[in-house]
C-alpha cells in the first residue's frame, strides 16, 4: 500500500491562509464592537471567513490518496471515492489533475490533484499499468485525418496539409496572446495594436472556413486537430481597451451594434455550406464560444468605431469638482464627482486617469465635452 500526501509547503499556506481568516475575524469583531457600521459588516463576513476556514481545514485533514493491493481510494474534502483497480480503463493528464477513468458505474471518472509528494512515482505508476486516454484519443484523430479525403488526394497530401493547419494555428495563436501583451501593457502605437486586433479574429475566421474541419474552434490542446482559439484573444482586448478609453454617455445604439455582430459571426459560421461546425466535438460550446467571442468583440469594435472615429467637435461645458475618491481591488479606478453640466441634471461621479486626478483639486473648474458618436451613442472627454 502506498500513501501520497500534499506537499508541506502547500500544508503550510492552506494553515497560514486559515490563521489570517480567524485573525481577521477577531479584527473586525474587535471593530464591530466599537462601530456600528462596521457591526452591519461584520455580521455578513465573519460567518463567512470562519466557514471559509473550517472548510480548509477538514479539506487538509480529510485529504487522502492512496494505491492498495486492489484499490484506488481518493478523498477531497469530505467525498471519498475508491474503485477496484481492475476497473480503471484509463488515465487523462493536464496540468494540475489525472483524472482517472473506470468502468464502474457508482465511479465513472477519478479527478485527482497531482500536487502531491512523489507525484512523478504516482504518475509513473499510472502509465506502467494503465492506457494514456488523451495519447490514444489523439492517434484515433490523426488517423481520422489521413484517410479524410476532403483534407487531400492522398495521405502524403493530407500530411501536408495537416502540418500547415498546425503552423497557421500555432502562428496565428502565438501573435492573438502577443497582441493581448502589448495592446494591455503598453498599447503604442494605438492605431496599429488596435488595428491588428480587429483584423486577426477575421482572418482566424477566414482560415477556419478554407480548411474545411481541419482547423477548429473547441479542441484543447491534447487533440490532434490543431485549435484557432488563442488568435481570438484580442477581441478580449478590444473590450478592455474600449473600457479603459472611451466614457460613454448613452449605450443604446452600442448595444445594438453589439448584438449585430455577434450575430454576424454565428451566421458566418452556420451558414458555411460545408456545415463544417458539424464536425466540432461539441456544436453548444461551439455555438456558445462564437457568441461569447462575438460580443466581446462587437463591443470592443462598436466602441472604437464610435469614439475613435467621431470627429466631431461637440459640446463642451464648465463643471465643478465637488469631491473625489480612489476604488482600489484588481484595478485602481480614479473618480471626481462633479457638478452638474449639461444635459447631466444632478451631480455624479465620472472616472480620470491617475495624472488628471492627482491634478485636479476638489473645487477647481474641469470641462466636459459631449460628442455624438460615430455610431450615434453620445460619449464625453473631460479635460482642463
Amino acid at each position: 500500500m502506498k500513501n501520497y500526501e500534499v506537499p508541506t509547503w502547500a500544508k503550510w499556506m492552506v494553515y497560514t491562509f486559515t490563521a489570517g481568516l480567524v485573525i481577521g475575524s477577531i479584527v473586525l469583531g474587535y471593530y464591530a464592537c466599537q462601530d456600528s457600521e462596521a457591526r452591519k459588516v461584520a455580521l455578513i463576513a465573519i460567518p463567512i471567513m470562519l466557514t471559509i476556514a473550517g472548510a480548509c481545514i477538514i479539506g487538509m485533514r480529510n485529504w487522502r490518496l492512496s494505491v492498495t493491493e486492489d484499490s484506488l481510494i481518493y478523498c477531497a474534502f469530505i467525498k471519498t471515492k475508491e474503485v477496484s483497480l481492475k476497473d480503471i480503463t484509463g488515465y487523462r493528464l493536464d496540468d494540475k489533475y489525472a483524472v482517472v477513468e473506470t468502468s464502474d458505474p457508482k465511479v465513472k471518472s477519478m479527478r485527482i490533484s497531482i500536487g502531491i509528494k512523489d507525484k512523478e512515482e504516482f504518475l509513473a505508476w499510472l502509465a506502467t499499468n494503465y492506457p494514456d486516454l488523451n495519447a490514444q484519443d489523439y492517434a484515433r484523430e490523426e488517423e481520422e485525418i489521413m484517410v479524410d479525403e476532403t483534407f487531400g488526394a492522398d495521405e502524403e497530401e493530407r500530411a501536408v496539409n495537416l502540418a500547415r493547419a498546425r503552423k497557421v494555428a500555432s502562428t496565428l495563436s502565438t501573435i492573438g496572446g502577443g497582441l493581448m501583451l502589448w495592446g494591455f501593457i503598453y498599447p503604442r502605437p494605438y492605431e496599429l495594436v488596435l488595428g491588428l486586433s480587429l483584423l486577426l479574429p477575421l482572418v482566424a475566421l477566414g482560415f477556419y472556413r478554407v480548411y474545411g474541419g481541419q482547423l477548429r474552434l473547441t479542441t484543447g490542446e491534447k487533440s490532434a486537430y490543431p485549435s484557432l482559439a488563442g488568435a481570438f484573444a484580442p477581441a478580449l482586448l478590444l473590450l478592455l481597451r474600449a473600457l479603459i478609453d472611451f466614457d460613454i454617455w448613452e449605450y443604446k445604439m452600442l448595444f445594438i451594434s453589439t448584438a449585430l455582430i455577434a450575430l454576424l459571426a454565428v451566421v458566418v459560421i452556420i451558414a458555411d455550406p460545408r456545415k463544417v461546425y458539424k464536425v466540432e466535438p461539441s456544436f453548444n460550446a461551439l455555438l456558445m464560444g462564437i457568441v461569447a467571442v462575438g460580443l466581446l468583440y462587437g463591443y470592443g469594435a462598436s466602441v472604437l468605431a464610435n469614439c475613435y472615429l467621431d470627429n466631431a467637435p461637440g459640446q463642451t461645458y464648465a463643471t465643478e469638482v465637488l469631491d473625489k475618491r480612489i476604488s482600489s481591488g484588481k484595478h485602481t479606478t480614479y473618480y471626481l464627482k462633479v457638478a452638474p453640466w449639461g444635459p447631466q441634471l444632478k451631480a455624479d461621479e465620472i472616472t480620470v486617469d491617475s495624472d488628471f486626478y492627482e491634478g485636479v483639486p476638489v473645487g477647481s473648474q474641469i470641462h466636459v465635452t459631449l460628442k455624438p458618436g460615430r455610431l450615434g451613442a453620445p460619449w464625453y472627454v473631460v479635460s482642463l
